[in-house]
């Protein structure tokens, strides 16, 4: 099955970015009613508060300039992960772009310019973007189901997605042929069996993780192995990998 038809066949463009609140106008407002509630009896009782009233609404005022000059969130980085979201593939051409342009293929939008996302969006408007198979629905769930019965096929499934298809690791978002290779190695007896991470060291890395500095320090070590980075729970992990972890740690 070929995502061509569902993946370009509506022109993409961006949102317009969100509008930010202009306080100038509630300064505008609040002193042009000044003179007549000066007029009324409450103020006349109350001299000062017109001072005060001033003071606070240019204090919003300058809060509100400073808002506006704050970035806004790219509506094009927002639109892209709607349509990764809805269209798993397009998450693999997007990590392909990014490691054809030199960069790490990621998915937080957030650290990426603008201008490569509208870059990529554009290339995907014209249907510029490499075609390929994606597998049924048959053949992956039938990887999941080994998956979710063997941690380590879950883990060489990950080395093989960080080896070719740029860390993306959804079955149906990866060139078929990714796919039937993975299954027919694994059937071949291709993969030597593994000694997966014991309940001690597990116990080890998740004491670190009580600490926020103990989570970054993980969070970043799993960000060094490609495809890995969403295999978060430490008992999924090769031993060797979490000692050599726990080695770094301890530095």
């Amino acid at each position: 099955m070929s995502p061509r038809g569902s993946a370009f066949a509506q022109p993409f463009q961006c949102r317009p970015a969100r509008k930010k609140t202009h306080f100038a106008a509630l300064v505008a407002v609040v002193v042009a009613a000044i003179p007549s509630l000066c007029g009324s009896q409450a103020f006349s009782l109350m001299p000062s508060m017109v001072s005060k009233v001033l003071a606070r609404t240019t204090l919003l005022a300058r809060l509100g300039d400073s808002a506006a000059a704050l970035p806004s969130t790219s509506s094009c980085s927002e639109d892209l992960r709607a349509l990764v979201s809805s269209q798993p593939f397009v998450g693999y051409h997007f990590r392909k772009f990014l490691h054809e342009k030199g960069l790490e293929p990621t998915f937080q939008f957030a650290k990426i310019p603008e201008a490569i996302v509208q870059e990529f969006l554009a290339l995907h408007d014209d249907g510029a973007l490499e075609q390929f198979e994606v597998v049924s629905a048959e053949t992956t769930a039938k990887l999941d189901d080994l998956r979710e019965k063997d941690t380590q096929v879950l883990w060489y499934w990950g080395q093989i997605c960080g080896q070719k298809a740029f860390g993306t690791t959804r079955p149906d978002a990866v060139p078929a042929q990714v796919v039937h290779e993975f299954l027919e190695s694994f059937q071949a007896g291709t993969f030597e069996r593994l000694e997966m991470a014991s309940d001690s060291l597990v116990a080890e890395v998740r004491a670190l993780q009580k600490s926020s500095s103990g989570k970054d320090l993980w969070n970043t070590f799993r960000g060094t192995y490609p495809g890995q980075a969403n295999t978060r729970d430490p008992k999924l992990w090769p031993a060797e990998h979490v000692r050599r972890f726990l080695a770094q740690a301890k530095v």
